[in-house]
């Protein structure tokens, strides 16, 4: 069968799929199906995931516990890249709303303290009394303003 014919047929082969899958037990389908390498995972919810797959605990190199302000502790991903004799970095929680403003309207944009003042009457931020203002158009809390524009 080509694929063109595979893909015409996709409903009636799930179907018998389904069936056969439906007459074993998960244990004697995943037997089954990998002793025939067929490329299959069993469906999970992120609870179930998490609670029962190896691959996703903190087993896993990969997989760090974090705290992070407002959210609590939680299980989060760092880089898989690993180089030789290198440690690997340390994962850290993603900023706040906010956070690092200053550094991006004194850094980035090149404003200096009048500039930052004056955007703060234009748009006062709801986070840290800090403010952003793009284009001219004040953002609101949770906007986001991409360049060319803003709300």
């Amino acid at each position: 069968m080509d694929e063109a014919a595979r893909f015409a047929a996709r409903e009636a082969i799930a179907d018998v799929v389904a069936d056969w899958c439906a007459a074993r037990d998960v244990a004697e389908v995943e037997r089954v199906f990998e002793s025939h390498t067929v490329c299959w995972g069993r469906y999970r919810t992120l609870s179930d995931l998490l609670a029962n797959d190896p691959r996703v605990s903190l087993a896993n190199p990969v997989f760090e516990q974090l705290t992070t302000p407002g959210v609590g502790t939680h299980r989060a991903a760092g880089t898989a890249v690993r180089v030789a004799d290198q440690e690997r970095s340390i994962t850290v929680p993603a900023p706040w709303l906010g956070q690092h403003t200053r550094e991006v309207l004194t850094g980035v944009l090149g404003l200096d303290a009048a500039a930052q003042i004056d955007l703060t009457r234009v748009a006062p931020w709801r986070s840290g009394g800090h403010a952003i203002c793009v284009f001219g158009r004040p953002c609101g809390y949770g906007q986001v303003a991409a360049a060319g524009g803003g709300k």
